[in-house]
């Protein structure tokens, strides 16, 4: 179970100015969110009741940090960094909804938790988890961080990264990825003590991972090694998302 600590501002070295100055960054980028082409200085003090001087300050930080940009004398839009931050979060919503029903049928045909995550600098971080409909269940919350290298879906982000593809020497990782290519899978029975195993597939396009496909189960349905009917359940949903999202990328739903 994962802990977070929310301390007070003080705490976290922003004082009251401090957490107002945020506050009116984020009330200017809202505001260049809503308007149609570049903002103006002048407008953007009136409508927030913002000194000229101050809203200057704002966007001269913003355009710094990309996340604003000055269009000559016209005012200012949207920094590329923030289009970049948009389109990310964007395309994982979009192909994690094309996954969804072939998610569903995995939860459907095996009967077993199902879950879509993507990677992330720990690992992996759930976005979708898809409860079977036994009467003992089990949830992973989306949000939930898949710590490397103890999860599969983990090792298997990380088996595909390009610190890989560049030769580091990660040991876990490098032996998901063989287990990837003997079998189409990787898998965890048991390491953490929670009675609980899961088995992953990546979803791939190109050699760029989208997310990854895991089913959550108790640890002895999966020894000594995982049952080929799961596994081979699990390959054919991987599949489906594969065509789903190529199909989907040449109608020019999703770039990538």
């Amino acid at each position: 179970m994962n802990f977070v600590s929310r301390n007070k501002p003080e705490q976290d070295g922003l004082g009251d100015s401090g957490v107002r100055s945020v506050e009116a960054a984020l009330r200017i980028l809202e505001m260049l969110a809503e308007c149609i082409g570049p903002a103006r200085v002048t407008d953007i003090a009136q409508q927030l009741s913002l000194g000229k001087p101050r809203v200057c300050r704002h966007l001269a930080t913003l355009e710094a940090m990309g996340l604003a940009r000055k269009v000559g004398r016209q005012g200012y839009v949207f920094g590329d960094r923030l289009t970049h931050m948009a389109h990310h979060v964007l395309r994982e919503r979009t192909v994690g909804e094309i996954a969804r029903p072939a998610l569903e049928a995995l939860r459907d045909d095996t009967g077993q938790t199902v879950t879509w995550s993507v990677p992330s600098g720990e690992g992996a971080v759930v976005l979708h988890c898809f409860e079977s409909e036994q009467a003992t269940t089990i949830n992973v919350k989306a949000g939930t961080i898949l710590r490397y290298p103890h999860s599969p879906a983990a090792r298997l982000a990380k088996a595909f990264s390009k610190e890989i593809a560049c030769g580091a020497d990660e040991g876990p990782a490098h032996a998901a990825r063989q287990r990837y290519e003997a079998g189409g899978v990787d898998y965890e029975i048991d390491t953490q003590s929670t009675g609980l195993g899961g088995i992953a597939a990546p979803v791939l396009s190109g050699s760029q991972v989208l997310g990854m496909v895991s089913l959550v189960m108790s640890s002895r349905l999966l020894m000594p090694r995982p049952p080929l009917r799961l596994s081979g359940a699990l390959r054919k949903c991987v599949e489906a998302i594969q065509h789903s999202v190529s199909q989907q990328s040449v109608l020019g739903s999703v770039r990538f």
